[in-house]
């Protein structure tokens, strides 16, 4: 097992989640 595979899967679901909040806040400012 390697933990660097492990990060990078993390990273990712990480961005996707800030990615998916932002998108929600701007949605919502919008209207």
């Amino acid at each position: 097992m390697r933990w660097e595979g492990q990060l990078d899967i993390h990273d990712g679901f990480v961005s996707l989640a800030c990615v998916l909040i932002c998108w929600r806040r701007l949605i919502n400012w919008t209207r």
